[in-house]
């Protein structure tokens, strides 16, 4: 941007403290030029009676000079708004396994692939929680993620839960609420290529109809500790490690949007692993979370 209108403009005391960095660079111009000068454009005798200051016919050079560079320095060391505005950082680490762009509204877990056959009643875990039916393990904290969506710019809802009805014993199913999310996998294959699936890739029907998976942000719940009636609430997740869950406990960060029992004896299990797609134990995968697109 040419600073010279804002010199003319009422607002030049704005336009002289944007300029205030300049003023340690100048003196550095000022040797510069004066270099430049003796070695390229002034001959030896020139030379010998500039180093003892007396008056030369090539002093009017000088300071064309000069003044060439030193506004060329005021165009360097100028300052806009524009250029703090792309200086803005968008990546921020929640915990120590989560990074949210907030500038893109993505989240990403790191964790590592548990289990290869079997049932499968979570998505993602915590470490020690429930590794025997989640395909990923994540040493990351519930809360952590539910902060991280939250920055992202999500909004929570509620876990999906059972309610009694009115006029008998029956239950009825309250599905969870929240903002809609996509969640996908990313790993290294065996071949080193980068691979990037939804989370659905990796789970097998036992029947013949899809489910055809969706997710909200249900945010778990704050609830008294297992077996305490008094004393502060916890935020039940980073408990009993329901980070991302396929059946419905109630008390998951990311839940799926049908409920579905927990209970072998009310439902039979309808999900298990799909071998074919999973990576074997032990590989690292990064769980990604967006906004899942309208209509989807």
């Amino acid at each position: 941007m040419n600073p010279w209108p804002y010199y003319f403009a009422p607002g030049r005391a704005r336009y002289e403290a944007r300029l205030l960095p300049g003023l340690f660079i100048w003196p550095l111009v000022g040797f510069v030029a004066r270099s430049l000068a003796l070695k390229y454009f002034i001959n030896e005798e020139e030379r010998n009676l500039f180093k003892y200051r007396r008056p030369i016919r090539c002093l009017g050079y000088r300071r064309q000079i000069c003044g060439v560079i030193v506004i060329l320095g005021l165009g360097s060391c100028q300052t806009t708004e524009e250029s703090f505005s792309t200086q803005v950082v968008s990546m921020v680490a929640v915990g120590p396994a989560i990074q949210v762009d907030t500038a893109n509204h993505i989240v990403t877990l790191e964790g590592v692939s548990c289990l290869q056959s079997g049932w499968l009643e979570q998505i993602v875990c915590g470490v020690g929680t429930r590794e025997h039916e989640s395909l990923v393990a994540t040493p990351a904290r519930a809360s952590d993620l539910h902060a991280a969506l939250l920055l992202a710019g999500f909004n929570h809802g509620q876990p999906g839960h059972w309610m009694a009805a009115s006029d008998d014993d029956q239950l009825i199913a309250v599905a969870p609420t929240g903002d809609r999310l996509e969640v996908s996998f990313s790993w290294i294959d065996v071949d080193g290529q980068q691979k990037e699936q939804p989370i659905s890739q990796w789970i097998a029907e036992a029947s013949d109809r899809p489910t055809g998976h969706q997710w909200v942000f249900a945010g778990s719940q704050l609830a008294p500790a297992p077996g305490q009636t008094n004393g502060p609430d916890i935020y039940y997740a980073d408990v009993s490690g329901s980070i991302v869950g396929l059946v419905t406990f109630g008390d998951e960060v990311v839940a799926q949007q049908l409920v579905v029992p927990d209970r072998i004896e009310v439902a039979a299990p309808r999900w298990s692993v799909n071998e074919e797609l999973v990576p074997d134990p032990g590989t690292p995968v990064t769980v990604i979370f967006r906004a899942a697109p309208p209509g989807r």
